[in-house]
């Protein structure tokens, strides 16, 4: 995100790593009618939000910093180094890398998850599933929500992720999923520039750039850092699209060589 980003564009950011498509869909989330009031703050930049549209947006989202969607400031300064460079461990009775335990978050219980950080007896509660090829270690399986990094991850696929001691450990155009304060839990491809900000820059696969722009993530707003291993996904359509557009642009030459012949 640009470092003077407006409170619409602040608004669109947060929408986004919820999984909502659109404006419209997040408006309709939060019982409007019609996305209209949200509009007026995107055709005016300086215009501010109203307290209802604060009060509605906090009322649905308890995990959301408010600070940061009204002001654009965190609580700690992103361009503060952070106070240490490592990871909380999981506390939960499933991180033993012996059990081969992964503890599942769907989409549905990601609030709850963020809620209950570092809170063994909730994870113990989460549906445990095992892989054969992720033994050793701390894993932990995420749902995808929305298509912010499609063609890759697709919304309704699960990443297995193992989990991330030390952020010198991130790599640099890696996925990764990245549980915050600000943001909820989002995966995205991440980009390390800690060292020369104090912040890691997560960017979608999603070519819609403008409908998907880069995230700049203070380590302060961190909970949980997770390196994706493999994902699990039931989308077969990629290659059959590429096959359609193949198709499309060999009926356009067969159709100029027609003309062409005329």
């Amino acid at each position: 995100m640009k470092e003077n980003s407006n409170f619409f564009e602040r608004l669109m950011v947060f929408s986004d790593s919820q999984g909502f498509k659109n404006i419209n869909e997040f408006a309709e989330f939060l019982g409007y009618s019609s996305a209209e009031k949200l509009y007026r703050l995107k055709r005016s930049p300086s215009a501010k939000p109203s307290f209802d549209i604060i009060h509605d947006i906090s009322n649905k989202f308890e995990i959301l910093d408010l600070r940061w969607l009204i002001t654009g400031n965190t609580y700690n300064s992103p361009d503060s180094p952070p106070e240490s460079r490592q990871m909380n461990e999981p506390t939960d009775t499933y991180a033993s890398s012996k059990a081969g335990n992964i503890a599942m978050v769907p989409i549905e219980a990601r609030t709850d998850y963020i809620r209950n950080n570092g809170n063994p007896d909730y994870i113990s509660k989460l549906t445990i599933s095992q892989i054969a090829k992720l033994k050793n270690g701390v894993f932990r399986a995420f749902e995808v929500e929305g298509n912010s990094m499609a063609p890759t991850l697709t919304h309704g696929d699960t990443v297995f992720a193992e989990w991330v001691e030390k952020f010198e450990n991130v790599s640099n155009d890696h996925v990764y999923v990245i549980v915050t304060k600000t943001y909820g839990i989002i995966i995205k491809r991440i980009f390390n520039k800690i060292e020369q900000s104090g912040i890691l820059v997560a960017r979608s696969d999603n070519s819609t750039k403008q409908d998907y722009p880069n995230i700049n993530i203070p380590t302060t707003d961190i909970l949980e850092l997770w390196h994706a291993k493999m994902y699990l996904s039931s989308d077969f359509g990629t290659q059959h699209s590429i096959w359609n557009r193949i198709n499309e642009l060999e009926e356009s030459i067969r159709s100029l060589k027609g003309h062409k012949e005329f």
